[in-house]
């Protein structure tokens, strides 16, 4: 939020300024000082979100201005980190094959599982994420929330439109111990 006198100046809380002459300090930068001055508050819009949009502002309306990022390259990008991700899952357990390799010895069922899932799961997700005609679409599904809540039954559920979360392993090694 800011302050706005009629020619356009922007003023904030706890910053001191000029005004016709006077100085106000610190202390003097007050919401009642401005409003006793005459300015107009401002409250600023939230920004737009970086990843998706080349953006400028806000004008004194508390507005932004944006413009889309080049689709494809936003698309690359998330795709890129979806496979650092999985890439980082799969590490914790690469031991295993290395093993499998060096001595033969057999991978556990649940460890194959999760690889297969992690996998699985980020194969889905870049699916979503190419499958994504416009920034805005892209920005919606990148930004879902992976839970709803249901104020009725005062519960979470699963958020059908929400990419699909990556597995824990710790799931699939509970399986081994059943």
């Amino acid at each position: 939020m800011f302050y706005i006198d009629d020619q356009g100046t922007r003023y904030r809380r706890g910053k001191p300024f000029n005004y016709n002459g006077y100085y106000y300090g610190t202390a003097l930068a007050t919401d009642d000082q401005f409003e006793e001055l005459g300015f107009r508050p401002v409250i600023v819009e939230k920004a737009p979100d970086g990843r998706f949009w080349c953006f400028s502002g806000p004008d004194n309306n508390g507005q932004f201005s944006k413009t889309a990022r080049e689709l494809d390259a936003v698309k690359a990008e998330f795709i890129k980190s979806e496979q650092k991700q999985a890439y980082d899952l799969l590490s914790i357990t690469d031991w295993y094959v290395t093993r499998q390799q060096e001595i033969n010895e057999a991978i556990p069922a649940s460890i194959t599982s999760y690889r297969a899932s992690v996998r699985s799961i980020c194969d889905q997700r870049r699916n979503l994420i190419n499958a994504c005609s416009t920034i805005e679409s892209l920005e919606a599904l990148i930004n879902e929330p992976l839970q709803l809540y249901n104020m009725e039954q005062e519960v979470y559920y699963a958020n059908p439109d929400a990419l699909p979360s990556y597995p824990n392993i710790e799931d699939f090694n509970e399986e081994e111990s059943n």
